[in-house]
């Protein structure tokens, strides 16, 4: 029941006592321990307010008129009304500052207890109210990689590395972080190689891939790059085996349709040439309207691609690793000759515009030139 009710026009003495009833139902129902309730339950106390200083000022006056009344019985229920609605609203404008923070350690008590999609729907309320939070995203990775949500923990890995400043002990955690996602990643796409899912691997790979692109050169070292080699290899000959089978059964369509994706995929993926170890069993294979057998046309491709593959992207960012990685290493051997030749081949390669810079290169060059001047 709200003022309206209680226009002078057709004052009702009834409609009192129902008023201040229902104010002090709703005040009952104020919450200031549920980040989920406490902005909303901040308008709620500000509307109260406004409600009870109307009261106050446009109804009181007239409560003379109304000898079935206990004048003192109104009054002590508007003054605890107007008190307590007073001191909610007083907490609530403070809480409401801290929403986040609510929502961030409630996320992280269900973390603890592995309720882990729970704390991912929290620590994303957490960053509804403010998004660039160092905190709240850290516990989101840990929470996805829980999830086993990989492409996300790389998205807000972005966030973190390229929109917020971390301090000394955030730093430690996505280095942490950055470790155990690499090395976990990459055991669980090279285990899936060894069971004959490239298909599977090939997505981890992919992963771990954009991953090392993305993230500082140091966390990463060559071995995702094989992985992701093996499985596309392991995509290749999954083609293979299909068509063997499919020859087997005499069902040469088919045969001739695998054999023509085999094709296809080696023409697309021409680095796996490097990876592959050519057995017997496939070099009598001959694809559909090509002359050439299997092994032939591999040969022919390996050496007619050298110089496309030392040119790709994905090889150019691979040395760039290699170099920084020697560089770094030469720096702790303390060769800062050697150091800094490395760092400017490194340098060199970032013109290709083809993948993140390496921000430590420019750090560790204005260093070395500081020394080389000594």
């Amino acid at each position: 029941m709200h003022l309206a009710n209680f226009a002078q026009s057709d004052f009702d003495c009834q409609k009192v006592d129902p008023f201040l009833n229902s104010i002090e139902k709703r005040i009952h129902n104020i919450s200031t321990s549920d980040p989920e309730l406490i902005t909303l339950h901040y308008l709620f106390t500000k509307d109260i307010s406004i409600e009870l200083s109307d009261f106050y000022t446009k109804i009181i006056p007239h409560l003379s008129n109304c000898p079935e009344i206990d004048f003192n019985k109104v009054i002590n229920q508007y003054d605890w009304a107007k008190q307590t609605n007073q001191k909610l609203l007083d907490s609530l404008a403070i809480l409401k500052e801290y929403v986040d923070q609510m929502f961030y350690q409630e996320s992280y008590i269900e973390y603890n207890l592995k309720h882990y999609n729970q704390a991912l729907y929290l620590v994303d309320r957490s960053l509804q109210f403010k998004e660039l939070q160092a905190d709240p995203l850290l516990l989101k990775l840990d929470i996805l990689f829980q999830l086993k949500m990989y492409q996300e923990s790389i998205d807000v890995l972005n966030t973190i590395y390229y929109q917020i400043k971390l301090n000394e002990d955030q730093e430690k955690k996505t280095i942490d972080f950055n470790l155990k996602f690499y090395d976990h990643l990459y055991k669980v796409g090279d285990s899936l190689i060894n069971i004959d899912k490239a298909t599977e691997a090939f997505k981890i790979f992919k992963l771990l891939e954009t991953f090392c692109n993305n993230m500082p050169s140091g966390y990463c070292n060559d071995d995702y790059y094989h992985g992701l080699l093996k499985s596309k290899v392991g995509v290749y000959e999954s083609y293979l085996k299909i068509a063997n089978v499919a020859r087997e059964r005499e069902n040469f369509d088919m045969e001739a349709k695998f054999l023509q994706y085999a094709e296809e995929y080696l023409n697309s993926n021409q680095e796996i040439l490097y990876e592959m170890q050519l057995d017997e069993q496939k070099v009598g294979y001959t694809i559909p309207n090509i002359d050439t057998n299997y092994k032939e046309i591999a040969i022919i491709l390996k050496e007619s691609s050298k110089d496309t593959i030392a040119n790709t992207p994905e090889m150019i960012y691979k040395n760039y690793q290699s170099l920084v990685s020697d560089a770094i290493d030469l720096c702790i051997q303390e060769d800062f000759d050697a150091a800094f030749d490395k760092f400017i081949s490194a340098q060199i390669l970032e013109e290709c515009n083809c993948f993140i810079k390496d921000a430590r290169i420019d750090l560790f060059l204005n260093e070395l030139r500081k020394i080389r001047k000594k």
